[in-house]
């Protein structure tokens, strides 16, 4: 809602134009997708192109700034960082139990058994994309990537991807400390001028009296999840994030 900033939502396809490796979940392609990427993406001149199809959006939304929100990017700040000057990310960050109950919820409610798709897409392929490029990384997971390979409950699934984005995300706060902006979204819901403000100022926008009205009426503080019942390995790997998270 801000007066100079151009949203895009997930633009998935944008980026699957430029980079066919970026389809995590079969959307447009069966062909190989890539959780991390690194200057060997650039190959096939995906900033040019990226960069173009921004700067037609810039022009057409009389907009300055764009926002493109994508969950998945936080394994690819590396490669953003070599294809735009001096991004900036902003982090959100929502305690584990309502966000593992929204995603498992979601992919319940989605499932399209005649595609055999949900929330990992098409035949599981997000979730396998996890498992075989993301866990062995993961200083939380990595000892217990034969037991995660064999999950398969919507609830452990979605307590895995919140573990392995949380981790990826403090190592890139560590990493960046001056590009990567964390907000938490009970924080953003209880106090919204105020968070909304510090974004804002973190992106070097002014401040938006349209944006900020829209945010006090929109955003509004929901009772949290109970907790959920996990395989241990994922409870001892959340207990320990919640404690550097401040939950």
């Amino acid at each position: 809602m801000h007066r100079d900033v151009g949203f895009l939502n997930e633009p998935k396809a944008l980026w699957y134009f430029v980079n066919p490796a970026d389809d995590l979940i079969a959307s447009y392609s069966k062909g190989d997708a890539d959780y991390f990427m690194n200057n060997s993406h650039e190959m096939n001149n995906v900033a040019g192109k990226v960069k173009s199809i921004y700067s037609d959006f810039l022009d057409k939304s009389s907009s300055t700034r764009i926002i493109d929100k994508y969950p998945e990017m936080i394994f690819r700040i590396e490669f953003l960082n070599s294809i735009f000057n001096q991004p900036r990310y902003i982090f959100l960050i929502r305690n584990p139990w309502d966000t593992i109950a929204s995603t498992a919820a979601w992919s319940n409610a989605h499932e399209n058994s005649a595609e055999k798709e949900n929330w990992w897409g098409v035949n599981n392929r997000k979730w396998k994309l996890l498992v075989e490029q993301v866990v062995p990384k993961d200083p939380s997971l990595s000892i217990h990537l034969s037991n995660i390979s064999k999950l398969q409950s919507q609830t452990d699934m979605a307590a895995v991807e919140w573990i392995v984005t949380m981790n990826m995300g403090l190592k890139m706060i560590e990493k960046f400390p001056d590009r990567i902006l964390p907000v938490k979204y009970e924080e953003l819901c209880a106090q919204p001028e105020q968070t909304l403000n510090r974004i804002l100022k973190f992106n070097g926008l002014t401040s938006d009296q349209t944006c900020i009205d829209y945010g006090k009426k929109i955003l509004k503080t929901s009772s949290s999840r109970s907790r959920i019942t996990l395989q241990p390995e994922l409870e001892e790997a959340i207990h320990v994030l919640c404690g550097k998270l401040g939950y």
